[in-house]
């Protein structure tokens, strides 16, 4: 958990478009609260509507809580 932490910190630390970002919106489901909360926010930045609300639909079926 502690270099998956890391890895949190460095992503925040990256543009949005970055192929990180693209990456870890690929890798679902996660295994933490602390990176369904950054996979939230890249999706709320995201500025075309049509592909943020194709993301949140990808998102929310892993979401429980």
């Amino acid at each position: 958990m502690h270099d998956e932490l890391f890895k949190l910190q460095d992503l925040h630390a990256k543009p949005l478009k970055s192929d990180e970002h693209s990456l870890f919106l690929t890798h679902l489901p996660h295994h933490y609260y602390d990176e369904n909360q950054p996979h939230a926010f890249m999706i709320s930045e995201t500025k075309d509507f049509h592909e943020a609300i194709r993301q949140a639909n990808i998102f929310l079926p892993y979401v429980n809580n």
